[in-house]
């Protein structure tokens, strides 16, 4: 999975189709087989090295100096945030929330206390929780709800000094799936996870 995670989905195709995205103007382009959208690199190769060097260096980090846990109430069926510290400095934010219709995975990652990549992934459910067989009956379906037959959204964006560089994400338009590709969604959201860290 870790190489997965830095695996330009859109290397060696020819695109389908251009379009711009939200207000941050990334120019994108859709791939005809996978539905891959990404931002053009905007930093050097050695940056992005760097940062996935970073990476894998957090993620093979086992002994964490501290590991605070607070609940979330952001989604129907809850959710959880973990904020992974090295020392005092704090290395990751790992955010989880469940609802009826999805789940969703976050994850923040630091360095030199900046925010340095960050890894979203939704699972969109192909029916609700609690559609058993029952349900499926009194809604004349043929389909129950089977985690394994989700859809996968993962979005990938590298930052530099408060900047979003790069972004690829396996969104499918066809599906109907759309994305907020925006900086100012992440950064906001990196902020508003910041501030529900307990103050001693």
């Amino acid at each position: 999975m870790l190489a997965l995670l830095f695996t330009n989905c859109n290397s060696g195709t020819k695109t389908k189709k251009h379009s711009t995205v939200d207000s941050s103007k990334i120019t994108v382009a859709t791939n005809d087989s996978s539905g891959t959208i990404m931002k053009p690199p905007t930093l050097p190769d050695s940056v992005i090295i760097t940062m996935r060097k970073n990476y894998f260096r957090i993620s093979s980090i086992t002994d964490w100096t501290n590991v605070v846990n607070i609940e979330l109430d952001e989604s129907t069926e809850g959710g959880e945030a973990a904020y992974y510290y090295k020392h005092d400095t704090l290395e990751k934010i790992e955010v989880k929330l469940y609802g009826e219709i999805s789940q969703t995975l976050e994850e923040y990652y630091f360095m030199n206390n900046l925010l340095s990549y960050v890894y979203e992934r939704e699972l969109i459910y192909n029916r609700p929780i609690y559609y058993d067989s029952a349900k499926m009956k009194e809604e004349q379906d043929s389909v129950t709800f089977d985690i394994t037959k989700s859809d996968t959204i993962e979005t990938k964006s590298f930052f530099r000094n408060g900047k979003l560089g790069y972004q690829v994400c396996n969104m499918n338009e066809e599906k109907g799936y759309f994305t907020d590709f925006s900086e100012k969604r992440i950064i906001n959201r990196q902020k508003e996870l910041l501030a529900k860290i307990p103050q001693n």
